[in-house]
């Protein structure tokens, strides 16, 4: 599954800005046997109000390579494949 994100949080998780998207994106990735996170370097450490994941429920994660290095590490540490486009 590939699923977007608007906020992307270390400890709070992965959001969107809408609660109605919630129900739905939880559901496909519930039901999912790869998940794949897409979302720009600028959705990274920002919190939305509609929390539909953690970071470790994600297999890959696709961005920019403008993401800062404190967060590749982080993923990469998370045992998530990164790849940065």
């Amino acid at each position: 599954m590939f699923v977007s994100a608007s906020g992307i949080h270390k400890e709070l998780g992965i959001t969107c800005a809408n609660n109605y998207e919630v129900v739905t994106k939880r559901s496909a990735l519930n039901s999912s046997y790869t998940k794949i996170l897409l979302a720009d370097s600028s959705k990274f450490g920002t919190i939305k109000q509609g929390y539909f994941a953690q970071l470790n429920d994600i297999d890959i994660i696709v961005t920019d390579n403008e993401l800062s290095n404190n967060w590749r590490q982080f993923i990469t540490e998370q045992g998530i494949k990164l790849h940065l486009v």
